[in-house]
């Protein structure tokens, strides 16, 4: 029975709530700006290193986002 239970939570996982929704959007506008500020920066040095960059910082730029509202929050959790 337990088998049974898995696999309906797997077919039929439980919802994303609003809050969830709002975080997942502005990470992706995140990364979408570090895919633009990278193309940017790269685009006087070639084609090839314009998407070379772009893909880094589509990748990056949200991981440096969450890692400093993870310390920011780490200090507020502190303090209150």
């Amino acid at each position: 029975m337990q088998e049974y239970a898995d696999c309906v939570n797997v077919l039929y996982p439980q919802e994303v709530g609003a809050d969830m929704t709002i975080v997942i959007k502005v990470l992706f506008v995140t990364a979408l700006a570090g895919l633009i500020s990278g193309a940017w920066y790269g685009h006087k040095d070639g084609f090839l290193d314009s998407v070379i960059l772009g893909i880094v910082g589509f990748f990056m730029l949200p991981c440096i986002a969450v890692f400093i509202g993870g310390i920011l929050y780490g200090i507020w959790w502190l303090f209150v």
